[in-house]
């Protein structure tokens, strides 16, 4: 048994993850684990380093023994999180040393940008520029943003004039035939100097909206009318001013400006009424109470005369031909569902360099859409914030058509702190509440049937569903009595067993909760989304999802899945458990090149950590806990934690039987070469020469390495979509075949309990029929071609082994036993009685 705090990251692990590339990079950043940092200590000396023993070695200048790729890309995750920011000095020592020894190819490309920022911004601006002498990849990204930073007047003392500044800061505009920016003679911030040498004459006819044109001439009307839609709380008066000022100088004359007062608390109101008499064009509204930025804008959207809409922020600044090339777009293609811009990130020098982040990305509030649609859609959510893309999404699956993301940089975004988003994003992390919305508004969106509510009397429709209350704003309560915790992303073995256990509980009168935690053997399934049915419990309320910095009271807190725990961030989190059961599920390795998904003793402490509660292990039904303790040194719980299968795996397509058609095979697999066994044998088991069908649930790149191959076999199906129902595919399926290399003993196996549940004959190596007692075929690996070719041409046997199964299914693994189980568990007092 080795110590895993002396060795915290084993072989097997480092390897996995050295596999992945760039997306374990990701997934180090976005997940703030600690152990990431170990991982990729680990790779970058060969296993011969923890990450505090790198730092030692950084710090006094030893850089002998690492490779520079890993090096840099393990101090880039360093660099972009916020709680070690006293690190940073160590980062650029490390990057300074590895960039440039790292192979100038695209992918090391956000290295060598990293090294750039960090030298900007520590004011090396000599060293910063030999950097881009040497790197035209780096220097001639986007427009040369870095070369014009490199020359800002407004950060470096040494220079005086801006005349060169201005000429490179402007290539982007006048790359794309937009009018060139220069600044306003003053002292104020350059951000709110902002103009542009084209002045903008006013037309003498002016379109009022859906009624009818107010002439001042004989000239014909610009048209359509645009309405901008602004909406503020508590605005710097000054910042207002110039977001004002940006849309009321626009080329596309014929708009109105609505700004929407969010019921402020801290500004003049003489203020937005000496505004309202700065342009006739200009209209306030004042919203009776505050009510976050989406329903005033709905009430903006209400009051709208135009038939285009678009919005604004209070603190930005739009480019005068903004709204002219908007409207252009929606007028040349008429089917298009709506049209954004490109926001460049600035701050109030007009410094485009930030750490980790590109200059550019899609301006969501530059949306503009037919004020048609948005009515007959219900508007915006009420949510507090997070609602524009949701909107975004709607919109294009209301009208069957695209929304076009226009490249020019017609936005510049103001970067300064305290804003409602900013808080939630950094390079590479978002908030989990956001991440929360996110998923829950896509499953909401493929459960939208006929037209929503119309948007009428300054109201929008309900929420149709339960949102965190980070962006409802809405409080949810502070306890719940079960709380299960795994990577609900995902749709393996382990999360279809923990979906039935909540399925057997989720009606019985508990209050249940989730908490989502990035599983890092999950990097290839998608971030945002969650398994659809737990997220239709939680959008209708039957379930809560728990945040994991918001407190929370948990009588019973189940680890589904310890991987998650295991290689969780360090920080604290707001949940106080009063009871942690961790369930011994998957790969426990305990050598040094064992794989392994979780190790035991790292997991007992990570519980500690997060949430201050000490952690008892339980093991499935069938495993052997003996073995366990033996190979970890702690002692799992008795009686065993049951296991449900739900009655939904009882059905089965009747397949046809016969000798005249080649035989489907079913083979469960992670993304590991151990879930298969050697080339050799899975030739001679699998096939490779087509007399086989053979279809994966899972994962098969691993069986793909393991064959030294670069592709599936062409008779091979894989089916690694997360929302594909395992029900679903043991009915296409004629016999399960089940062998791996993973050393010692199996217990039940979940996804060979779902084979037998819906009627699938099972044909395995020994360890896994042991557990079946005796409804699996436990064959040689010689034997299994004629074994599944007799299943396959007799029914009688075919159908006695079916019977059978569903039988031992049934009886062992029923929901009324979990249950009883959980009941137990929650015992007075009740948590509605200490959260009170």
């Amino acid at each position: 048994m080795t110590d895993e705090r002396t060795h915290p990251v084993n072989d097997a692990e480092a390897a996995f993850f050295r596999q992945y590339a760039w997306r374990a990079d990701r997934w180090a950043i976005a997940s703030e684990s600690d152990l990431a940092l170990d991982v990729f200590a680990h790779m970058a000396s060969e296993g011969a380093k923890t990450y505090g023993e790198t730092v030692a070695d950084v710090e006094r200048g030893a850089f002998e023994a690492y490779d520079p790729t890993y090096l840099a890309r393990l101090f880039r995750i360093v660099i972009v999180r916020p709680s070690m920011e006293s690190a940073r000095d160590t980062a650029l020592a490390a990057l300074r040393y590895a960039v440039p020894k790292v192979p100038k190819i695209s992918a090391n490309l956000p290295l060598r940008n990293l090294l750039f920022e960090l030298l900007y911004w520590a004011g090396e601006f000599g060293e910063a520029r030999e950097l881009l002498d040497a790197d035209a990849e780096v220097a001639e990204s986007y427009y040369r943003y870095k070369v014009a930073d490199l020359s800002n007047p407004f950060v470096r003392s040494d220079l005086a004039r801006n005349d060169e500044w201005l000429k490179k800061f402007n290539a982007p505009f006048e790359e794309n035939g937009l009018f060139p920016i220069s600044l306003i003679e003053g002292s104020g911030v350059p951000f709110d100097r902002l103009t542009t040498d084209r002045t903008i004459a006013v037309p003498e006819t002016t379109h009022v909206g859906n009624d009818e044109p107010r002439s001042t001439g004989d000239s014909a009307p610009l048209e359509p009318l645009v309405t901008v839609i602004l909406t503020t709380f508590n605005p710097e008066p000054r910042e207002l001013k110039t977001s004002v000022s940006s849309i009321l100088g626009q080329t596309w004359q014929n708009l109105e400006l609505l700004v929407v007062d969010d019921c402020s608390t801290e500004v003049d109101p003489n203020f937005f009424a000496s505004l309202e008499k700065h342009d006739s064009r200009l209209r306030i509204i004042r919203m009776p109470m505050n009510g976050g930025t989406y329903l005033a804008r709905n009430a903006g959207i209400l009051a709208a005369r135009g038939d285009y809409i678009t919005g604004q922020d209070t603190d930005d600044w739009s480019h005068p031909q903004r709204i002219e090339r908007e409207v252009s777009a929606l007028l040349e293609d008429e089917g298009l569902a709506g049209v954004t811009v490109t926001a460049n990130r600035t701050d109030e020098r007009l410094v485009r360099t930030a750490v980790g982040f590109s200059p550019q990305r899609r301006c969501e509030v530059s949306l503009m859409f037919r004020r048609s649609d948005a009515i007959a859609m219900g508007g915006y959510l009420p949510m507090r914030k997070g609602a524009d893309s949701e909107f975004r999404e709607r919109l294009i699956n209301h009208c069957g058509s695209s929304v076009v993301d226009l490249p020019e940089p017609l936005y510049l975004t103001r970067l300064s702190p305290g804003s409602l988003s900013r808080a939630d994003f950094r390079h590479g992390w978002t908030a989990p509440a956001r991440l929360a919305f996110s998923s829950a508004y896509r499953y909401w969106h493929t459960q939208i049937s006929g037209a929503p509510a119309p948007l009428v009397e300054r109201r929008t429709i309900a929420s149709p569903f339960v949102a965190p209350t980070r962006i409802s704003g809405r409080e949810q309560s502070s306890f719940v009595d079960l709380c299960f915790v795994a990577d609900w992303r995902a749709s393996g073995p382990l999360e279809r067993a923990a979906v039935d256990e909540i399925r057997a509980v989720v009606d019985g009168g508990h209050r249940i909760g989730i908490l989502q935690l990035d599983s890092p053997f999950n990097i290839g399934v998608s971030p945002r989304i969650l398994n659809p049915q737990i997220q239709e419990w939680v959008n209708d309320g039957r379930i809560v999802q728990l945040m994991p910095d918001e407190p929370c009271h948990v009588g019973l807190m189940i680890v589904r899945d310890p991987a998650v725990i295991d290689y969780a961030r360090n920080a604290r989190m707001g949940i106080n458990p009063r009871e942690v059961l961790v369930v011994a599920a998957g790969r426990s390795g305990h050598s040094p090149t064992e794989w392994r998904t979780y190790a035991p003793r790292r997991t007992e402490e990570a519980v500690d950590r997060l949430f201050g509660a000490r952690s008892r292990w339980i093991l499935p039904i069938g495993d052997d806990r003996a073995r366990f303790a033996q190979q970890h040194g702690v002692e799992p719980l008795a009686p065993p934690y049951p296991l449900v299968v739900d009655s939904k795996y009882f059905t089965r397509r009747r397949r046809a039987h016969g000798a005249d058609r080649l035989p489907i095979v079913g083979k469960l697999a992670a993304n590991h070469e151990s879930e298969w066994p050697t080339a050799d044998k899975i030739k001679s088991i699998y096939s490779v020469d087509g007399d086989l069908d053979v279809r994966v649930l899972g994962d098969a790149r691993g069986g793909i390495r393991a064959m030294g191959s670069r592709k599936l076999p062409s008779h091979w199906i894989d089916f690694r979509d997360f929302n594909y129902d395992a029900a679903q595919f043991w009915r296409t399926v004629d016999v399960a075949v089940q062998f791996d290399s993973i050393q010692g003993e199996a217990g039940f196996d979940r996804g060979l309990l779902e084979a037998l549940a819906g009627r699938t004959p099972i044909v395995c190596s020994l360890k896994y029929a042991e557990p079946l007692e005796g409804n699996a075929y436990g064959v040689a690996e010689t034997e299994v071609r004629d074994t599944v070719k007799r299943l396959i041409v007799d029914p009688r046997e075919h159908e006695a082994h079916a019977r059978r199964g569903v039988k031992f299914v049934a009886e062992l693994f029923p929901p009324e036993a979990y249950r009883e189980f959980i009941n137990e568990r929650l015992t007075e007092p009740s948590m509605r009685e200490i959260a009170s």
